[in-house]
């Protein structure tokens, strides 16, 4: 009985901290992330529950394949099982092909179901189960760059969009009339529409470029998250699932740590206790190693600070709690919970995504830093 009381807590704690771990499997870790994250995604904003019912399919095998209702529920049964597998490690990558065959299904299966966001979902599922362990997932990284170049050439061939005449009567006629008013009763409408039209058209063609070149990888990843982001502020839609399958799509660029990363802290410091202890719960998948500094490591202008050293590199304060966050998956588990459902007269959603894009954006980090060490100081006084 003894050993049953010790080892049940141990279980619960490994059944819980599973699905946050993405080390240890055939995929590399930021491509299980990605997936993960995409499937999550697809569970908590409902998408799951519009799986198809086989209407007006593309291929008409699908029409013989007996009752609407029982392919619907079917699919959903699938995809919930392969979710549940691939959050606890289990055969990663045929989960990948499952869940995004799954989808690839429903589109093919009905025409009503079709969206391009659900679309990418598929492809980008099925092709994180084509990638390996120690392998670049150059596959994804071709899918987003496909995606961009193929969403600028499709603008640039549309004399709609080269005039300004697609947002102005996207925005002005049918999103929000009210707003375009306000606004161009100070600004020329036509001018104001074509410089967005133009804007979003070079935007994608820069990042087109930019996720070809491996040094520009980190800053293509911040234009496109406030690309995206400043798209869901305007339009309040994250337009099915492509807001979060885009983004998910960027770890792939992401140079995720093989090895676990060095966190030093001051253990002297009281006002850090509390905040260590909650970075170390994060922590759940074991990507850093915490360990205290000694007194001889302690420089001036570390003092109460924490340190990550991440391949022969040190940052501290601030920027070292943003490294901490940024390899920490339950961060970005949270992100797609806290986007994801929400009270319907509560619509925070756009806010938030702003907040997290103004948190991690390179030049804001001095002010944040600022603030960070404002709280730190007063707390230490």
């Amino acid at each position: 009985m003894a050993t049953l009381a010790i080892s049940a807590p141990s279980r619960l704690r490994l059944a819980v901290s599973a699905p946050l771990r993405i080390s240890g499997t055939e995929l590399p870790d930021n491509v299980l992330l990605m997936a993960k994250v995409i499937t999550l995604a697809f569970i908590t904003t409902g998408q799951f529950r519009l799986l198809s019912w086989h209407f007006l399919p593309f291929l008409r095998l699908f029409d013989r394949l007996g009752s609407p209702a029982a392919f619907h529920w079917t699919l959903v049964t699938v995809f919930l099982a392969a979710s549940v597998a691939l959050f606890y490690n289990k055969h990663v990558r045929i989960c990948c092909f499952v869940l995004g065959g799954v989808i690839l299904i429903s589109l093919l299966s009905s025409r009503a179901y079709f969206e391009n966001n659900r679309t990418y979902c598929a492809c980008l599922l099925i092709l994180a189960g084509l990638c390996n362990r120690g392998q670049s997932p150059w596959p994804i990284r071709l899918q987003v760059v496909l995606v961009y170049f193929g969403a600028a050439l499709n603008k640039l061939l549309q004399q709609d969009w080269r005039s300004g005449q697609f947002f102005a009567y996207w925005f002005g006629e049918i999103h929000n009339p009210l707003m375009w008013a306000r606004v161009t009763a100070f600004i020329p409408a036509m001018p104001l529409a074509q410089l967005l039209c133009w804007a979003t058209i070079v935007t994608e063609l820069v990042l087109v470029v930019g996720f070809l070149v491996p040094r520009w990888y980190s800053w293509s990843i911040w234009l496109g998250a406030a690309y995206h982001t400043t798209l869901l502020l305007l339009m309040n839609s994250t337009f099915g699932m492509f807001y979060y399958a885009m983004l998910s799509s960027y770890l792939a660029f992401v140079d995720w740590p093989t090895l676990p990363l060095e966190v030093r802290y001051d253990e002297g410091t009281a006002s850090w206790k509390k905040a260590r202890r909650f970075l170390q719960g994060l922590d759940t998948a074991g990507i850093f190693e915490w360990r205290p500094l000694a007194r001889n490591e302690k420089p001036e202008y570390c003092s109460g600070d924490l340190i990550v050293v991440d391949r022969g590199k040190s940052y501290w304060g601030f920027v070292a709690i943003k490294r901490v966050l940024l390899f920490t998956p339950v961060t970005y588990f949270s992100y797609v919970i806290l986007l994801g459902r929400q009270p319907h007269l509560f619509q925070y959603h756009r806010w938030a995504a702003a907040g997290v894009l103004a948190l991690f954006t390179p030049f804001l980090s001095p002010l944040f830093g600022a603030g960070y060490r404002w709280i730190r100081n007063s707390r230490a006084a």
